[in-house]
């Protein structure tokens, strides 16, 4: 056991995963940045209520998708956990 490095991973892994700049952004990310411009071109209550379905919308997928990707249930608990908190993030600032 004394060979065994601990593992970092687990507590520097930051909240998101750092993404190129040069690479588009994931399908959900563009989704929801289409959203916010949606709400954000015409902030009515209708078009709230319509961007607040449609968010939590994508949250669902966002959800199915963090527990399909992993290969073991700690993984899936991760994915799943980082994925809600840059939702709610993006969803704060959408709905704000």
């Amino acid at each position: 056991m004394s060979d065994a490095s601990p593992d970092s991973s687990v507590s520097s892994a930051p909240a998101s995963p750092s993404r190129d700049p040069s690479e588009s952004p994931p399908t959900l990310d563009r989704a929801l940045l289409a959203l916010q411009a949606t709400y954000l071109s015409d902030p009515t209550p209708s078009r709230r209520l319509a961007v607040s379905v449609a968010a939590r919308d994508l949250a669902s997928e966002v959800e199915v998708l963090a527990r399909c990707k992993p290969k073991t249930l700690m993984e899936a608990s991760l994915a799943l956990l980082r994925e809600q908190r840059e939702t709610n993030r993006l969803l704060s600032l959408l709905l704000a």
